[in-house]
């Protein structure tokens, strides 16, 4: 049966959102699962306000996830509830909720019904939205801003009003200072708003001018630590050059179903149907555009879609003409536009075959990515539980752990092994590691059964430490797969 555009299939595909949703909460609050940047904001939280603000300065984003979270934390201590990854997981689960009462209250009404539930059945279900739904970062908080800021443009093109302009202008600014990409979401509306204004309604330029003086007036504090995070990116940043395969990648990651090298059916399908799901739905968009000869009422879709295609194209043109700064999941921001955008130009095709096939793909690629979700889920839980077990039943919370590399040192002091005494050296290992055994406090922390564990992030100073006289022993745990770093435990003791 194809798709009909009648009252049961529109209230139908809404409620299959909340369906995806709620799958989404129940996997993420039952499997908490963490990997090495959400360990950081786990210990980003976990820190006094001060030294919160001065190790975010020291990272590559702004500041104002942290503080969400933090504010939650810090309620829920309150409350007497202190399990920090799961706040997390319910902080990041809290703008998708928000979302879903927007599309119904506001969506609806600016777009109709049908649009805001196909809307808010993509907006939960396709590649990337579920799991980073419920990941322990900025990403929903910026994806929440960004689609704010694109409803308001098209409430403030049918009503310019204060309230309108003022909302547009918080969410330009909150997005501004989520994440960078989301700053260039929102740098990337303004400029595409602006054309649209000096083309089709001139009466709005002062007002859109005005909100664009205020967003930077409003960003110029934070100017300082932009720029000292943009030199510490170009003279160290994680990310890979880009090549042909991995920007191509890129634009499949968009529509792929979640891949999970542990789900055989989903490896073998993730690709070719994002392949196809690509050509079926960018073609479609291209028809619907070009049928309707990209007339007035298109330009909200148009002012969406561009927006959204800049955002990669910065992106992109940034890491190739200088440092590689661009990675997939930084489209995640946009991908309310997208999706909203595809929305409103679904219902201007005709042909309800194509309608149809369009419905039945989306619906393959929800579940197929729904799978890849709670199997990911699952197997993230296991691997965070083992190795927890795995390191606490070794050591203890009155053992001293040494590490040399800032992503260990954090993934352990601030999780896995956060009651144990933590010391990090970068340099002088050797020298360092002398005057440790010779401190008294230490000393007397040895002569009641403390141990002394080093973490060799494979770098062979195991090795180095025998060389001088350090009685090294393997502990068995080894690298876990799946972590940023990968690395070995020692037990390390000095004769006197």
């Amino acid at each position: 049966m194809y798709f009909k555009k009648n009252i049961f299939n529109i209230k139908f595909l809404f409620f299959l959102g909340v369906v995806f949703l709620v799958i989404d909460t129940v996997m993420g609050v039952t499997h908490v699962g963490v990997w090495a940047d959400e360990l950081f904001s786990i210990k980003m939280v976990s820190l006094p306000l001060e030294d919160m603000i001065n190790l975010g300065i020291q990272d590559v984003h702004p500041l104002l996830y942290y503080f969400i979270y933090k504010l939650f934390v810090n309620i829920f201590l309150v409350l007497g509830y202190n399990n920090i990854p799961l706040i997390g997981v319910f902080v990041s689960l809290i703008p998708m909720y928000i979302l879903c009462i927007v599309n119904y209250f506001i969506t609806s009404k600016e777009f109709g019904f049908r649009e805001a539930s196909l809307f808010n059945f993509l907006i939960f279900s396709m590649p990337l939205l579920m799991s980073y739904s419920v990941e322990i970062r900025m990403y929903t908080w910026a994806l929440l801003f960004i689609t704010l800021q694109f409803i308001f443009i098209k409430k403030i093109i049918n009503e310019s009003n204060i309230f309108n302009w003022t909302i547009f202008t918080i969410m330009a600014i909150l997005s501004a200072y989520t994440h960078y990409f989301a700053a260039i979401a929102s740098f990337t509306l303004y400029l595409t708003f602006l054309i649209y204004v000096l083309l089709k309604n001139r009466l709005l330029l002062k007002k859109l001018l005005l909100s664009a003086i205020v967003t930077i007036f409003v960003y110029i504090p934070w100017l300082p630590s932009l720029l000292y995070q943009v030199s510490q990116v170009r003279s160290d940043f994680w990310l890979p050059d880009l090549t042909v395969v991995s920007i191509f990648d890129s634009i499949l990651f968009v529509f792929s179903p979640y891949y999970n090298p542990n789900l055989n059916l989903n490896i073998i399908l993730s690709q070719p149907i994002a392949i196809i799901c690509a050509i079926i739905l960018i073609c479609s968009i291209f028809i619907v555009l070009i049928k309707n000869n990209w007339k007035m009422d298109n330009s909200l879709v148009l002012i969406g879609l561009i927006s959204f295609l800049l955002i990669p194209t910065i992106g992109i043109g940034f890491s190739l003409v200088d440092t590689a700064i661009y990675h997939r999941r930084y489209i995640f921001p946009a991908l309310g536009i997208f999706w909203l955008c595809f929305s409103i130009l679904f219902f201007k095709l005709d042909n309800k075959k194509i309608m149809g096939v369009i419905i039945v793909t989306l619906l393959i690629i929800a579940s197929i990515n729904a799978i890849g979700f709670i199997y990911s889920q699952e197997l993230g839980y296991e691997h965070t539980l083992i190795k927890y077990e795995s390191l606490n039943n070794v050591i203890t919370d009155k053992d001293i752990v040494i590490t040399q590399d800032n992503v260990t040192f954090i993934e352990l002091n601030g999780y896995y092994l956060s009651d144990s005494y933590h010391f990090k050296y970068n340099h002088d290992l050797i020298v360092n590691l002398d005057s440790l055994f010779n401190n008294s406090t230490i000393s007397n922390l040895l002569n009641n059964g403390s141990n002394v564990y080093f973490v060799d992030n494979n770098n062979n100073d195991s090795e180095l430490l025998q060389s001088y006289g350090f009685n090294v022993t393997n502990t068995g745990i080894n690298e876990f797969d799946g972590d940023i770093r990968s690395y070995t435990i020692y037990e390390i003791s000095k004769s006197f």
